[in-house]
């Protein structure tokens, strides 16, 4: 939950940057890996919980049979990434294509690939089928040294040597009690992606640094509704790289029980209270499994008596702590397993949203019914090839391609927003501006790039919540689906596409063409009042592009369900569907769906006045904008993106999640396994003096339940779905006395706590 400071100033705050790591396909529709023989069934009460989602492969179509004309990612010889095409016949799909250096020639693609337009047999039904076993990576690539979508950072402060040093030092020395110590910067800010949908979810981050043979560890978890507790955990697995054949995995319990450290003495950097000191975890909360053959499928895991010894400085950051519902740091020495050259890691973390529920964000592949990431105990009984590839440690990461949520959108003057445009039904008075135009700005794209060497796949929903993948109800308005394998022919001779490039910053521009029915595009049938839309951008380079130097994407997937809203007052109505989840699932289910409300810099109405920087807030969001082509050590907390937004806008979220049907037990308790849909939310300002905000969640047309505070459940029909309204309002004037006065009953709406 987030903490509330006593200072009225709502500029402050922590935070950090919400880049995601993924491969890039070339058809950049999110195909599972899935295999329903391998779903994690039972409860292991002996075992702890650590869930570890080494998950693998997928169960292989039938050899020789796919759709006519249906495009699926591939790996060519040599390891780089591109597509292939189903032969006429549907005997099997073409040689995968991908261009390596120069690239490939246009008339070396496959037959039929170049087909323009709507008329292409490539189409929203026929992607998602595409077989996982063809769309994943082939035999030999997880282990070491294979293809590497990760790095991690040397250590790097201004003026700071060496890595972050947050517990007391033995032999003592100088330590520095923050959650993000400068020395961090080196490492960028992860947020766990939304694996289904392609996308981050935001409720937790990951850092990783590394410095004199120690690699340090960061898991951030930002939204929790019942707080940290004993049963809130972190995971972590790491391969021994070319330095031997085993791996190890640990499960990592929050420590509530142990004396805090001493970060109040004398000339020991905290944060200021109510920030709490670290807590060194006692090795009660550790649990330690190893295996000496990563190789088998699944390896066999041994579960150790006590931690490893170059296991170091664990520590549990509590309630309070700034920018964060809770927090584990740990030190891992890697000479003393002898961790050398290229590596593979598992990383996660487990978050009891209530005593009956949990939500799992992990490195690994979403858990789900078909999908089984997450198993009753540790090991899983999962391979290594869900396991994400590092280089070696300490390594200078290579730049890829960037994109954010704050770099997508509708364009608004200069900026990019959720709102769209809509116009008066004609004739409408002169220099009426019915457009809608998206845009899209990318960085670190190599210099003097072809126009639309980068291509860009847009769609629209309701305002509110999906499920994260590509079965949801996402709308396509113009844009063929098969716009990644087009000829560039297609982009420059049309009207309604632009490219330009400054530097390493490329913009795409798509302006929304009305249909000669309806007044404003893109328009939706099932659109309710709400001017929000929300957004899903996929990417992927040309065919021409992919594999050449400089042409990785880092995130192939954003999301937009984030908007600005202007106060006193902002009431806008959402819908949450499960449209899409008996597709994905395999199996119609009424199902339970949960919303968490999660705010930041929200003070409640109170006596204090407060007023907002609007200079500051103007900075943030430009920065935000263009974050990614920023130096990455700006010595900030929160150098990009979405968490920079959040450190300094007062920041309403609502986190969605459906039932999975898949429980675990922890201590001796069954809980759900909740898997994450699309939050959505808003980045609130008020010009003027205002005494602190007051905010509801009413339920419009079904029942909720409230099961902890701020966190909600409605049960749902398959394939269902339900509206919802958000009002949040800055107050103008200060709180009044209590009043000796008979309360007045309380609404019989549910809504949120403030």
């Amino acid at each position: 939950m987030q903490s509330q400071r006593p200072n009225p100033s709502l500029n402050e705050g922590g935070g950090s940057d919400d880049r995601m790591r993924r491969v890039v396909f070339l058809m950049l529709i999110v195909v599972t890996a899935c295999n329903a023989d391998n779903r994690a069934s039972g409860n292991d009460a002996a075992t702890p919980p650590i869930d570890a989602a080494m998950g693998g492969g997928g169960t292989d179509a039938p050899s020789g049979v796919c759709v006519p004309g249906q495009s699926i990612a591939c790996f060519a010889p040599g390891g780089c990434q591109g597509g292939q095409v189903c032969k006429a016949d549907g005997s099997g799909y073409a040689d995968c294509i991908c261009a390596v250096g120069a690239g490939v020639p246009e008339g070396s693609l496959p037959p039929d690939s170049d087909a323009g337009g709507p008329e292409s047999s490539l189409t929203d039904s026929s992607l998602p089928d595409a077989s996982p076993s063809d769309a994943s990576p082939p035999d030999g690539w997880a282990p070491d040294g294979g293809t590497v979508i990760n790095c991690v950072q040397p250590a790097d402060g201004p003026g700071l040597a060496g890595g972050p040093v947050w517990l007391p030092p033995q032999g003592g020395g100088a330590w520095r009690a923050q959650l993000q110590d400068p020395r961090w910067a080196g490492g960028p800010v992860y947020a766990f992606a939304v694996h289904s949908g392609g996308a981050t979810q935001q409720q937790a981050l990951y850092r990783f640094v590394y410095a004199g043979n120690n690699l340090y560890v960061s898991i951030q978890v930002l939204a929790d509704a019942d707080g940290p507790d004993g049963v809130d955990g972190v995971y972590f697995g790491i391969t021994e790289g070319t330095g031997g054949a085993g791996a190890h995995l640990f499960y990592v319990q929050l420590d509530t029980g142990s004396p805090p450290s001493p970060c109040t003495a004398q000339a020991v950097f905290h944060d200021p209270p109510p920030a709490p000191c670290p807590v060194p975890n006692s090795g009660g909360t550790i649990t330690y499994y190893k295996t000496l053959d990563r190789s088998l499928s699944p390896p066999t895991w041994t579960a150790q008596a006590t931690p490893p010894t170059w296991l170091k400085n664990l520590a549990t950051w509590g309630t309070n702590t700034p920018g964060v519902a809770w927090a584990v740091t740990f030190q891992i020495d890697v000479t003393g397993p002898g961790i050398t050259g290229a590596t593979n890691a598992f990383f996660g973390a487990g978050i009891q949203m209530s005593p009956g529920t949990v939500v799992y964000l992990t490195s690994s592949s979403q858990p789900g019914a078909l999908n089984p990431a997450i198993g009753p105990g540790i090991p899983a009984g999962k391979t290594i090839t869900d396991w994400v590839p590092f280089d070696p440690l300490g390594r200078v990461c290579s730049s890829g391609i960037q994109i954010s949520d704050t770099s997508v959108g509708l364009l608004s003057g200069a900026s990019l927003a959720n709102n769209v445009n809509t116009c008066p039904v004609p004739p409408n008075p002169p220099g009426t501006t019915c457009a809608n135009t998206f845009r899209v700005e990318a960085q670190n794209v190599p210099a003097g790039a072809a126009p639309f060497a980068l291509r860009t796949r847009i769609r629209v929903s309701d305002w509110g919540s999906t499920i994260a993948d590509s079965n949801a109800p996402w709308h396509d308005f113009g844009i063929p689906p098969d716009g990644f394998l087009q000829p560039q022919s297609y982009f420059t001779s049309n009207p309604q596409w632009a490219w330009s490039q400054s530097g390493s910053t490329a913009t795409i521009d798509y302006t929304c063409a009305r249909d000669g029915v309806h007044s404003f595009c893109p328009w939706l049938s099932t659109a309710g009042a709400s001017q929000y839309q929300s957004m899903l951008f996929e990417f992927a380079p040309s065919p021409y592009a992919v594999g050449a130097p400089g042409w990785t994407i880092q995130s192939p997937a954003v999301y937009r369900n984030m908007a600005f809203g202007t106060l006193s007052t902002l009431s806008e109505p959402a819908t949450i569907t499960l449209q899409g989840l008996e597709k994905q699932l395999g199996a119609p289910a009424d199902r339970d769906v949960y919303l968490y409300v999660e705010t930041r810099n929200m003070p409640p109405h109170g006596r204090l006045p407060m007023e907002l920087s609007e200079e500051r807030l103007a900075s943030v969001r430009r920065h935000a904008s263009h974050a990614q082509s920023e130096p990455r050590h700006a010595w900030s907390s929160a150098p990009t993106g979405d968490q920079a937004l959040a450190d300094a806008y007062p920041t309403y979220r609502v986190f969605v999640y459906y039932d999975g049907g898949e429980t675990v037990t922890m201590k001796g308790h069954v809980r759900k396994v909740l898997v994450p849909m699309t939050p959505f939310g808003f980045y609130l300002s008020h010009k003027g003096t205002f005494y602190g905000f007051t905010h509801s969640l009413t339920f419009l047309d079904a029942p909720a339940a409230e099961i902890a505070p701020n966190f909600y459940v409605v049960h749902a029909k398959n394939e269902g779905k339900f509206h919802v309204r958000t009002t949040i309002t800055a107050e103008e004037q200060p709180v009044h006395e209590p009043s000796l006065a008979k309360p007045e009953p309380r609404a019989s709406t549910v809504v949120a706590h403030n």
